[in-house]
């Protein structure tokens, strides 16, 4: 598996946010991490059959079904920008809310995108975590005959479609770019925070934030 390069891991995010908030405006609650990369994984799946690159995650077959630790990494880090909560529910936070609100015209250029989620939604946002894992086991691997059920652990079962392969991917301007690169990333989120902290404290001397 190829790992996702910066480009690909702010698209992923964009619309995991998009994807959580939808699925609670559409009522439907996601309540532990397993119906959320279930979701994903169909979503994923659907796009890469159309050949539209817009999710890259890579999945594995694991314990229960389709599994992309690189989902994991990606609502821990849009946590500790304060992008996401996690409770008993996994929600986007109010400010998450703003961004999405702000990337409306991102999100409507890409509108292929979004509609296949908001269908993946319709169809598996009522069920719970359990009942998705059933459904999911008896869908066939990515380019082979046999069902997920039938895989070995840690089998890929569906790797992100590359650039080549893509006859359309989801569009972020180069303003967006780099704007995202640091509200979505916490390492330099923290450091403009800290950044505009110390400004504060020391007037009259200028910023250059340690980016690692």
């Amino acid at each position: 598996m190829k790992e996702r390069n910066i480009e690909e891991i702010l698209v992923d995010r964009i619309l995991l946010l998009y994807l959580i908030a939808r699925t609670r405006r559409k009522g439907y609650g996601i309540s532990g991490k397993t119906k959320l990369q279930k979701i994903l994984f169909k979503a994923e799946e659907q796009m890469f059959l159309s050949k539209y690159k817009g999710l890259n995650y890579n999945f594995i077959r694991w314990d229960y079904g389709p599994f992309s630790p690189e989902i994991l990494f990606d609502i821990k880090d849009l946590k500790e920008t304060g992008l996401v909560k996690v409770t008993d529910t996994i929600d986007v936070s109010e400010t998450g809310l703003e961004l999405l609100n702000a990337l409306t015209d991102v999100l409507n250029k890409n509108r292929k995108f979004k509609e296949i989620i908001d269908k993946v939604i319709n169809e598996f946002g009522p069920l719970k975590g359990h009942q998705i894992k059933g459904v999911m086991y008896s869908y066939p691997k990515i380019g082979e005959r046999k069902i997920i059920a039938e895989t070995k652990k840690g089998e890929v079962i569906l790797p992100k479609l590359e650039k080549t392969e893509a006859e359309d991917q989801f569009w972020i301007d180069e303003k967006w770019f780099e704007t995202l690169r640091i509200l979505l990333d916490p390492r330099l989120h923290k450091s403009i925070r800290e950044g505009l902290e110390a400004l504060k404290q020391e007037e009259g001397k200028s910023f250059i934030p340690v980016l690692e």
